[in-house]
């Protein structure tokens, strides 16, 4: 396991906080701004229901980590964008979630 998914791991099980193996829209809140992430409770829910597969109304680690890479990625390519700012969250992948 990388340096980065261990950090991803990490941030996941920090803001997990019921240990549910679930982030919440609370819980992903947190978890975005410890990455570096601004949203507001809508733009953490709007979030949650594009990477949740599964609709648990939740995120597992899996769909958390697809969304940390897809942050990585979007702000990689428009590295232009202010670090926190709304910017930086990515749009919906094509074709919607797996």
């Amino acid at each position: 396991m990388g340096v980065e998914a261990d950090r991803v791991r990490a941030v996941f099980r920090k803001f997990d906080a019921d240990n549910n193996g679930k982030l919440s829209v609370r819980e992903l809140k947190a978890a975005l701004k410890q990455l570096g992430v601004e949203a507001s409770a809508e733009e953490a829910a709007a979030i949650l229901r594009r990477y949740d597969s599964d609709h648990s109304q939740s995120l597992d680690i899996d769909e958390f980590t697809r969304l940390h890479d897809q942050l990585l990625a979007y702000e990689r390519s428009h590295s232009t964008a202010a670090p926190g700012s709304s910017a930086a969250v990515p749009p919906p992948p094509p074709g919607g979630p797996p």
